[in-house]
């Protein structure tokens, strides 16, 4: 068993690089997500060491928002096409 982690740190040191808050809340905003609970997710992520629930380290932390994305529209917590303010605002600018 001990093998099995000192692989998974290997891995996560390898591949993964841990994202920053401000880049999780960046990339969530991107995908329409404005009122993301980035510090949440941040420090959720964080307390699991970056691995999925069966113990693989993950590869990619915009993968792991858009699955929270993906589950919160499931849940009815947000609507799939509420807009970004980058959207808005490009949609007002282009209409003056």
């Amino acid at each position: 068993m001990e093998n099995k982690c000192k692989q998974c740190e290997f891995y996560l040191a390898a591949k993964f690089k841990k994202p920053t808050i401000e880049q999780c809340k960046e990339y969530a905003v991107s995908i329409g997500w404005v009122n993301f609970d980035a510090e949440g997710f941040f420090w959720k992520q964080e307390s699991l060491g970056w691995t999925h629930p069966n113990g693989r380290p993950y590869k990619n932390y915009k993968g792991i928002i858009q699955t929270w994305y993906r589950a919160s529209v499931r849940r009815g917590d947000i609507k799939p096409d509420e807009k970004t303010f980058k959207q808005k605002f490009e949609e007002n600018k282009s209409g003056h």
